[in-house]
């Protein structure tokens, strides 16, 4: 019996080394051809915080008078921006890296996963460096349930990641899905609670907005951060649900194309 565990477990082991050194490799090469490389993550980030500054006069209405505005922007878009560069990244690395699926132990779920694990990373390390300075200097500090601001940054890691495995099967069987998913991601960042609390929002509208588990997450990050926030309507049940069907969905679908010829 102690002999044939590690037996069992080689396999597995020896699939997670090939997937951190797919990550360490895509690491490496981000931006490579910029000038600025690894930096340009936190570039981007500053552009969609400038964006949203700009505009800030349009919908100063909906953001919360008793939150510092630069932590309280912080933990709306970076869980955003790394779902939706985790969805990007994994929908396309599969046609990117064609070429790797040649060597006998790399399959294209380690491509996917990797990728996804870069992506955490690169935007993982934004997130921190950029929300403990603003919430220090705010005043926002320390948090109520930094735990849980954890767990729902990499529920919404696993959202992208997730979702990323679905659309590659719908992109590679039927391409004009891009069409009605593409702009699904845009209407999904307006309604996600970004740039506003759902306490800021008329009633009436929470049901149709409730049904975007990034407004659940980014909800409850900032109940989990701020103690002056309690979000009315977040559930931490329906982001597991969501997580748990789009993953096994996910998965399946992604075996599923495995076998249909190119």
């Amino acid at each position: 019996m102690s002999r044939a565990a590690p037996n069992v477990l080689n396999p597995f082991l020896t699939q997670m080394r090939v997937i951190g050194a797919l990550a360490i490799r895509g690491m490496q090469t981000q931006n490579a051809k910029f000038e600025l490389g690894f930096a340009w993550a936190l570039v981007e980030v500053l552009m969609y915080f400038a964006v949203i500054s700009m505009v800030r006069v349009f919908i100063r209405a909906f953001m919360p008078p008793n939150m510092p505005p630069f932590t309280f922007l912080v933990l709306g878009v970076l869980p955003w921006i790394t779902f939706m560069h985790t969805v990007n990244a994994t929908h396309s690395v599969i046609a990117q890296e064609r070429k790797l699926l040649v060597l006998p132990l790399i399959t294209p779920l380690d491509l996917v996963i990797a990728k996804a694990l870069q992506t955490l990373c690169t935007f993982g390390t934004v997130y921190l460096a950029l929300l403990l300075p603003c919430a220090y200097a705010e005043g926002a500090w320390p948090p109520r349930f930094p735990l849980g601001v954890v767990l729902l940054y990499l529920a919404a890691w696993l959202m992208g990641l997730s979702y990323g495995l679905i659309m590659i099967p719908a992109y590679r069987m039927f391409p004009p899905s891009r069409w009605v998913l593409h702009p699904l991601i845009r209407v999904g960042f307006w309604t996600s609670g970004a740039y506003f609390v759902m306490s800021s929002i008329p009633e009436t509208v929470w049901p149709y907005l409730t049904w975007n588990p990034m407004l659940h997450v980014i909800e409850l990050t900032r109940t989990d951060w701020f103690v002056t926030y309690n979000s009315p309507i977040a559930s931490p049940m329906f982001i597991a649900e969501c997580v748990a069907v789009m993953g096994v969905l996910g998965l399946s679908l992604e075996r599923y194309i495995r076998r249909v010829p190119v």
